[in-house]
């Protein structure tokens, strides 16, 4: 009787094979060295990239102080514009050129105080040919 040749038999006989198995399997061995230690590295590159990243994001300390009253004791510079809770638009009636400008700027002013004087030199010479007292 013939015996049939059977793949699978064949591979289980090349496993039990001492000389082909011992090759193999110091092959295997070979390899999983070499790759512990590059596996170490990935591990410890991988842990310090995250302890980077948690530092990264978890932000500088800040402590927590009662609020208590007391004196500034810093001076804010910063440049833009003031604008008054009210505005009010001053506006004169007659046309003529501005001689004098009070310089009253962040003073306040009272109702009836003299922010600017008008050039009246035409007003005077019309009321003068008209005999009308200045």
């Amino acid at each position: 009787m013939q015996k049939r040749f059977d793949r699978g038999n064949a591979e289980a006989a090349d496993k039990t094979t001492p000389a082909r198995g011992w090759r193999r399997n110091l092959a295997q061995a070979a390899d999983r060295v070499r790759s512990k230690p590059l596996a170490a590295m990935a591990v410890l590159l991988v842990l310090a990239a995250g302890l980077w990243w948690w530092r990264l994001v978890q932000g500088p300390e800040v402590g927590a102080v009662p609020a208590a009253r007391g004196t500034a004791v810093e001076i804010v510079y910063a440049t833009g514009a003031v604008e008054p809770l009210r505005w009010a638009k001053v506006t004169s009636l007659v046309r003529n050129r501005i001689i004098d400008v009070c310089y009253c700027e962040g003073k306040t002013v009272a109702k009836g105080d003299v922010l600017a004087r008008l050039d009246d030199k035409e007003l005077r010479k019309k009321f003068e040919k008209k005999g009308v007292s200045w």
